[in-house]
């Protein structure tokens, strides 16, 4: 058979299979996100999902065929995201599925690659929500050395010492003229413009750590339970004595439950919510993992303090499967000491982490290539706090609550500015003093505001409400504050929308908190940003199912 021959009857059979497929297994499908069919460089970037919401076992793998029988790439599970180097020439690759109940699915895309220098830009599309999702890579004269992207003329958004670039962007509504920039090693300079709208549109899930995982779907910022009027769905693993933290990727593919001595991620099916177990999952962490957790905004790491010995790690995340691999970034924290918080700053260049019995912060430039922790000039950093309970980094300034006499003592906020090397200057008239006992204080990623959970002075018991307090952009002081009383809802824990457009909250539902007989239910619910990003009620307090409220939440796109 003549080589003209074999390519009919290869792409007849693959026309043919396609049409038994969409025929007798409609449920299945993929979905190719990257590339478009065009023409690139010879590193092309596939993104991919797979989707059967009539198979309860969810999907098996998806392969990615550079060529008629010749697979380039299968991972486990619903979700590819990787490059490719094809040769200069076209290529008819194929994208193909397998549920766990029997069913195949696949879809062709085109695409010419070349030898010419410069930037291929693959995502995000045209008009999508927060956080977008860049990706790109560069050939030159000379291999390339680096790769940025620009949000905006001199504002750097990620770099990156490779030729391939993906990341995730955090970015308000509106419209950005973006630039995807190279470097190669003879000193040449390579450039790709390309206009983003980045449409409203809120997170979709919430989940929250208390002791399983209790997932809420979420609708333009209202928090609903998917299995109403019986409790929401719940997912466990086996985590010793339940899950105490819960994290979500900015992709809205996977999240992490932190337990014990394990960290169980799971991937997320995009259509439906389900949740199935990633391959490897549970990851082993070291003994007495805390629930010091937090997620890199650009989407490549997890970072987790723990104790006995005490230090903070990282973990590199799988793009394609959420697979955890321990990372380059560890960090011995001093013996006496232990950790009490970690937070990253917007763009997710510097992770800070505050501790307990010695009061001090340490931060870290993060490397984007291995995760190894750099540390900023200055370190350690004195809190005068008492307890500096949680770190809240934004894109120019960073935020600790703590109290300056002991635990019930007065609270405080201390408040620092962040210099381009990470380093930190204390804030003029810091430290603030917000109205009432405040805890579990969040900024938001733009940089507007901050949030903080209050309560009545003494142990806590009364006066529950939710204070925003807004941030002058100009020296990072914090100019007036408003509260908004929740009732009997006392939320303990918070959590920023990517749109920049609610916040969202869990707690306990107190009318009997003070002798806990019958133990107070656990409750979520959510809040519309207005004005500098005020807060005002929206959806809950909803039902957990669980006694208690939980000792996390997360959100996912």
């Amino acid at each position: 058979m003549s080589r003209i021959s074999r390519k009919v009857a290869y792409i007849s059979a693959l026309l043919a299979s396609t049409l038994v497929v969409a025929t007798a297994h409609a449920k299945l499908t993929v979905h190719v996100v990257a590339p478009t069919p065009g023409s690139f460089g010879t590193t092309v970037f596939y993104e991919a999902n797979a989707q059967n919401p009539d198979c309860a076992n969810g999907i098996h793998a998806i392969r990615i065929y550079s060529a008629p029988h010749l697979a380039a790439v299968t991972v486990p599970g619903n979700h590819v995201e990787t490059f490719i180097n094809l040769p200069p020439g076209s290529h008819n690759t194929v994208v193909q599925a397998w549920d766990n109940c029997g069913n195949v699915a696949k879809q062709s895309v085109a695409v010419t690659t070349t030898k010419v220098n410069g930037v291929s830009v693959f995502t995000p599309s045209a008009q999508p929500t927060s956080p977008v999702h860049v990706t790109a890579s560069a050939q030159g004269a000379c291999a390339i050395t680096a790769m940025r992207i620009y949000t905006a003329p001199r504002v750097n958004a990620y770099t990156i010492n490779s030729n391939k670039l993906d990341t995730f962007i955090t970015l308000r509504q509106g419209t950005y003229n973006m630039v995807a920039q190279a470097w190669d090693g003879c000193g040449n300079v390579y450039k790709r413009a390309f206009s983003v709208t980045v449409a409203p549109g809120s997170d979709k899930y919430l989940f929250a750590a208390d002791g399983g995982l209790t997932e809420f779907f979420i609708h333009d910022g209202v928090v609903t339970n998917p299995n109403a009027p019986n409790p929401p769905p719940k997912y466990t693993a086996n985590a010793g004595n339940g899950f105490t933290a819960v994290v979500a990727d900015p992709g809205g593919n996977f999240v992490y439950a932190i337990g014990s001595n394990i960290i169980a991620g799971f991937q997320i099916d995009r259509a439906t919510g389900k949740l199935f177990p990633m391959p490897g999952s549970p990851f082993s962490a070291v003994t007495n993992a805390t629930r010091i957790v937090a997620m890199d905004p650009n989407g490549h790491f997890l970072y987790l303090a723990h104790v006995n010995p005490t230090f903070l790690v990282d973990y590199a995340i799988d793009r394609s499967t959420g697979a955890l691999i321990k990372a380059a970034g560890s960090f011995a924290i001093p013996r006496g000491d232990f950790p009490l918080s970690v937070g990253t700053t917007s763009n997710g260049e510097f992770a800070y982490l505050t501790t307990g019995s010695l009061s001090k912060m340490y931060g870290f430039k993060v490397n984007p290539s291995n995760g190894a922790f750099i540390p900023v000039p200055g370190n350690p950093y004195s809190v005068p706090a008492i307890f500096a309970v949680t770190v809240a980094a934004g894109p120019k300034y960073l935020y600790v609550d703590g109290t300056t006499t002991g635990l019930f003592g007065v609270a405080g906020i201390w408040g620092y500015q962040i210099g381009a090397d990470g380093s930190l200057t204390a804030v003029p008239g810091s430290p603030f003093t917000p109205p009432n006992e405040a805890f579990e204080i969040v900024q938001d990623w733009a940089g507007r505001s901050v949030w903080t959970l209050m309560c009545g002075a003494g142990p806590c018991l009364q006066g529950f409400g939710v204070t925003s307090l807004t941030i002058d952009k100009s020296d990072g002081s914090v100019e007036s504050s408003t509260a908004v009383d929740t009732g009997n809802s006392q939320y303990s824990t918070i959590v920023e929308d990517h749109s920049g457009q609610y916040i969202y909250v869990s707690g306990q539902e107190c009318g009997a908190c003070r002798d806990f007989e019958p133990p107070p239910p656990g409750i979520v619910g959510s809040f519309r940003l207005s004005g500098p990003g005020n807060a005002v009620p929206l959806s809950g307090p909803l039902l957990t199912g669980e006694d208690f409220g939980p000792s996390g939440i997360a959100v996912s796109p």
